[in-house]
């Protein structure tokens, strides 16, 4: 399913880091199976933090670490499933990344309550 919603990304605006630290954000023009990607009008920001502007590039993905695509795309038809039950396969991925929330919360209200003992 990854592959699939990056390519529903495609005509939007994306942004892409790399496994080396660099960040680029820019509209994403063209992406294909193995994650290579190719954006227009990027705004690159290096892993010291100089940012600079290019009209084109082609990212390797080998070399991709995560993309953040469009919230938007959460409405996307491939998370509709006639087969599921109500709510569907959107409400099933909303439920998870809520759950994974509150894991880091109560993870980190552990943690506080820890320190408060020690």
């Amino acid at each position: 399913m990854p592959m699939k919603l990056l390519q529903e990304a495609e005509g939007h605006v994306v942004t892409m880091e790399l496994k080396n630290g660099d960040v680029y954000c820019g509209n994403l023009v063209e992406s294909e199976d193995n994650w290579n990607c190719q954006l227009e009008s990027v705004i690159a920001t290096t892993k010291k933090r100089k940012i600079c502007n290019l009209s084109q590039l082609f990212v390797r993905g080998r070399k991709v670490r995560f993309v953040i695509v469009p919230s938007m795309l959460k409405h996307a038809p491939m998370f509709i499933n006639s087969n599921t039950k109500i709510g569907g396969t959107q409400d099933y991925l909303l439920q998870t990344i809520r759950l994974l929330h509150l894991t880091r919360y109560s993870q980190r209200m552990v943690a506080d309550q820890n320190k408060l003992y020690e």
